[in-house]
């Protein structure tokens, strides 16, 4: 085989694995969905929060706070992965939500080992 011909293998082949590769390195958790869905206005306290995220999430280095109007964080328990659902992650609240504006905001890290943030808000009526 020609040298030159040797180099364009070459190239082409880590061309095509700059490609494969390109969509793993890119890849970041980000939040598919939540419940309750953001900018909502709800009659009711919600029992829990649910937060999809687009791919799995590494649980115990993840952090997820509920703030209220005033800036004061809000009582949750233990988030955990659901069960039929692996990268959602349900929040039970303490208790019930009194009315006024809340922030959920998520800190978490996805499996491939990116971080991501974000936050959304809600209302209590």
């Amino acid at each position: 085989m020609k040298p030159q011909k040797h180099l364009y293998l070459i190239k082409t082949l880590l061309l095509l694995l700059s490609f494969f590769f390109t969509q793993t390195i890119f890849a970041h958790a980000k939040l598919a969905g939540e419940n309750p869905s953001a900018n909502a206005i709800l009659l009711a306290s919600p029992d829990k929060l649910a937060l999809t995220f687009s791919e799995a999430i590494e649980l115990n280095f993840s952090q997820f706070t509920l703030i209220d109007a005033q800036k004061k964080p809000m009582a949750i328990t233990k988030p955990a992965l659901d069960a039929t659902t692996p990268n959602q992650v349900n929040i039970p609240l303490a208790q019930p939500l009194k009315a006024g504006i809340y922030t959920v905001q998520w800190r978490v890290l996805s499996v491939d080992g990116h971080k991501t943030t974000g936050s959304y808000n809600f209302t209590v009526k």
